[in-house]
């Protein structure tokens, strides 16, 4: 399966993907603020993402967590014909 983590706009900027393999290339850079990403994922199940994480301190030297893995849970999304079925019905 594929795996994508994206931040919205147009056109969209991607971070990581599965799709054309992992490589160096597939890094999110947080800088000190807020932002909203989006996972996204090409078929329901459980997935396991393995991760790691480098950060420097103000004043420090670079440091880098062990590989950790997130455990996400996909499952499907209704249809689009189903939701405006549902809704039609509440009327």
């Amino acid at each position: 399966g594929v795996f994508s983590l994206w931040r919205d706009g147009f056109p969209p900027t991607f971070f990581m993907s599965t799709f054309d393999g992992i490589g160096p290339g597939d890094v999110l850079t947080l800088l000190v603020g807020h932002e909203h990403y989006n996972w996204g994922f090409s078929h329901a199940g459980l997935w396991g993402i393995t991760f790691d994480v480098t950060g420097t301190p103000v004043g420090g030297s670079t440091l880098t967590s062990d590989p950790f893995t997130v455990m996400v849970q996909v499952v499907p999304v209704p249809a689009a014909a189903w939701l405006m079925t549902g809704a039609l019905g509440a009327l």
